[in-house]
């Protein structure tokens, strides 16, 4: 894929690294990926059935906290370096355009809070939850530079929703305790 990068306008003297902080700017890339790593992992497991609301609010919750821990480092760090690098690809534009018509449709709502953050029982399809996918997808898109790492992260997703598939069944079969009592969705 093509990059597009950015850089600060302002000219710069020779002598005057990329970075102004260069350990500043790594450390925050570690903690962007952290987050992203959290949320291929721990995102599934909200699926539990020991869960009270076993399809929406955990789900939204932990997804809007682990995009904002992963956004704002990754932010911090293209301030750090001075440079924003962008991967060019026409799937950008379909997402950027499907959270305009989105954001658009929510706000002439009859009831604008309800479309944007969600009902008891419709987090899902809340504003909020559409764009914090969107901007999970775009920092991905940034962050996941090769094949592999894109395998490491199937691969971690398919470990955590197999090891959910194996408790709940576990669960379901009463070879553990409390069986008996998991939400049935």
């Amino acid at each position: 894929s093509r990059s597009m990068v950015i850089t600060h306008i302002a000219p710069q003297p020779e002598t005057a690294t990329t970075s102004l902080y260069p350990h500043l700017a790594k450390w925050l890339e570690r903690i962007s990926k952290l987050a992203l790593w959290l949320a291929v992992i721990l995102v599934p497991l909200t699926f539990f059935p020991y869960l009270n609301d076993a399809l929406e609010l955990p789900k939204q919750s932990l997804l809007l906290v682990l995009v904002t821990l992963a956004l704002a480092p990754w932010l911090g760090q293209v301030l750090c370096v001075k440079r924003l690098t962008l991967v060019r690809s026409w799937m950008h534009l379909v997402v950027l355009i499907f959270l305009i018509g989105y954001g658009v449709v929510c706000w002439f709502s009859s009831d604008r809070f309800l479309s944007f953050t969600g009902a008891s029982g419709q987090a899902q399809w809340a504003f909020a939850s559409v764009a914090a996918f969107g901007v999970m997808y775009f920092l991905f898109s940034q962050q996941i530079r090769n094949t592999s790492a894109l395998y490491d992260l199937l691969l971690a997703y398919t470990v955590s929703s197999g090891f959910l598939g194996l408790l709940s069944l576990l669960f379901l079969l009463e070879l553990l305790p409390g069986g008996k009592i998991l939400n049935p969705i």
